[in-house]
């Protein structure tokens, strides 16, 4: 069972609980020992996952253009399926929150199934909670400009905006900085915290890790080449 793991290119992981929990090109969920990292199992899903996130114990996977949704319940080792608005392009989750980018519209919703947020006819493209879970963090594509946009949660009232200068795949954020392709901003209030030749997979105090080396202080102290994965741990209950 370990070899037929290791033949399959993992795409995305979360931990939780001593467990790894992996998608790759299959359409499974994957559970790993998180010493050892021996295969433990595989949750069979009715689709190739695209996403997977995390919060308390419940793992979340969705695929890109389909509408459902895949919830794990570590706990209880169970797993239950949800309808989405539309199909997923991408989502979110904190300890109280979930939030949706539907064929560009955005969703957020308690874990209640409450909605608190519906804005549509737009073309919202990424979303991310603060660590705290008191921020939503989104980015749009409004009148050939990309956005970025804060809204405070629960409430769902807009914080502020930022136009930014380039397309971008997706957002991420730490407990001070988001994560935007080549450029990093200070979650408060957008303001640019530093801007690089290379994308930035995340931090180690105040230095910047990027794919063509260490950035502080407005310049590369390190010319080394990082790779992504080896920077950024771990990702972020349902309705």
């Amino acid at each position: 069972t370990k070899g037929y793991f290791t033949s399959i290119a993992l795409t995305h992981t979360v931990s939780s609980g001593g467990k790894i929990y992996a998608t790759g090109e299959e359409n499974a969920l994957y559970i790993l020992n998180g010493e050892t990292l021996n295969f433990e199992n595989r949750i069979y899903l009715p689709f190739v996952p695209t996403g997977l996130e995390k919060a308390g114990n419940k793992i979340y996977a969705f695929s890109e253009n389909i509408k459902t949704l895949a919830v794990y319940r570590t706990d209880i080792k169970e797993i239950a399926f949800y309808t989405a608005p539309d199909k997923i392009t991408d989502m979110a989750v904190s300890e109280k929150h979930i939030s949706l980018v539907c064929r560009g519209d955005l969703y957020v919703y308690d874990m209640s199934g409450n909605k608190l947020l519906e804005k549509t006819h737009e073309d919202y493209l990424s979303v991310t909670f603060s660590e705290d879970g008191k921020n939503l963090y989104t980015v749009l594509y409004k009148s050939f400009y990309t956005i970025l946009a804060s809204f405070s949660i629960p409430l769902c009232e807009k914080e502020y905006e930022r136009i930014l200068d380039y397309e971008i795949k997706n957002i991420f954020c730490d407990d001070t900085y988001l994560y935007i392709n080549t450029a990093s901003y200070f979650a408060q209030n957008g303001g640019i915290a530093a801007s690089c030749s290379g994308k930035i997979y995340g931090r180690f105090s105040n230095v910047f890790i990027t794919e063509n080396g260490a950035f502080t202080s407005g310049k590369y102290i390190s010319s080394m080449n990082a790779s992504g994965e080896a920077f950024i741990g771990g990702e972020n209950e349902l309705f």
